[in-house]
């Protein structure tokens, strides 16, 4: 019966997550947008409703906006998850950084690789979908730019972006979705379902199907270390690359040969990563499948 008990809490924890930070994001916004309205109203020196709607479209457009909901979001997400992460598998641990790392400058080493990779990995993704599928692309872009992603220089943006939103989605998808998961079911299976909602979560296809193959690969680097700060440090790591690297990595695959050529390639650094993240963690799981990597 307390077995019963014990895997019910776990199956009710690997789903809430997502429900509790889509509620925490809804609230949000919606107080939010109620706020922005009352000052658009306050400050409004039109004379028409269509005035004022215009007004009250490029305020909501605004880092004024952006940084009245992805913060507070942000930031509240942060405190619920990691509280509620702490309590239900680090109540008797502290909750520290490279703790299972053998070799911690290797480890290092292996992350920046992995999210490198995985940035080339998802790029490449996203070219191959978007030849394919141009209505999926061209949602995703009209998505980045009515969520200010296309705005670099933005503090709210930058902050958002490289720090508080990687934070607080591993707390939710690493730290509680995949232990939670993991406890009633196989690691492989854990690790693919956190991957699944983290995709669902992002509310795009073309995002959630990214998301969904770097979800896959956090989970094992979580599954690997049960480090949760690593797996923040990949993520934040990955988003890096994303903003600034455009102008600054290599990109190929001018050719069909070549396209698929540096597809290969990102594949095979990302897989060299994970070898270097496995190699250097101090000692190796060795209950399931993974262990043959």
């Amino acid at each position: 019966m307390n077995q019963n008990n014990d895997r019910s809490k776990y199956i009710k924890w690997t789903f809430l997550p997502i429900i509790l930070v889509l509620c925490i994001d809804a609230v949000v916004e919606t107080i939010a947008t109620e706020g922005i309205a009352v000052y658009a109203l306050a400050t409004f020196k039109g004379t028409t409703v269509a005035e004022f709607y215009t007004s009250l479209v490029s305020i909501i457009m605004s880092p004024l906006y952006l940084g009245f909901v992805y913060i507070p979001y942000a930031v509240i997400s942060i405190i619920v998850f990691g509280i509620l992460y702490k309590k239900l598998f680090k109540s008797d641990t502290k909750i520290g950084f490279l703790k299972a790392s053998g070799n911690k400058p290797v480890t290092l080493v292996g992350a920046v690789l992995f999210a490198l990779g995985m940035q080339y990995v998802t790029m490449y993704l996203i070219v191959a979908i978007a030849s394919a599928f141009p209505a999926l692309f061209e949602s995703y872009q009209g998505l980045m730019e009515s969520a200010g992603f296309n705005d670099y220089t933005s503090i709210v943006i930058t902050v958002y972006a490289l720090c508080l939103g990687p934070i607080a989605e591993e707390l939710v998808f690493r730290g509680l979705t995949f232990n939670s998961a993991k406890q009633y079911m196989p690691i492989p299976a854990a690790i693919a379902l956190q991957a699944f909602l983290f995709g669902v979560f992002h509310k795009n296809m073309l995002q959630g199907i990214y998301a969904c193959i770097f979800g896959l690969g956090l989970g094992y680097v979580m599954y690997l270390f049960d480090d949760i700060f690593l797996c923040i440090l990949v993520h934040i790591l990955f988003n890096i690359f994303g903003t600034y690297g455009s102008g600054v990595l290599p990109f190929g695959g001018n050719t069909i040969i070549g396209f698929f050529g540096w597809v290969l390639g990102s594949l095979i650094l990302a897989y060299i990563a994970l070898i270097i993240l496995r190699k250097s963690k101090a000692t190796v799981n060795n209950q399931d499948s993974f262990t043959d990597i």
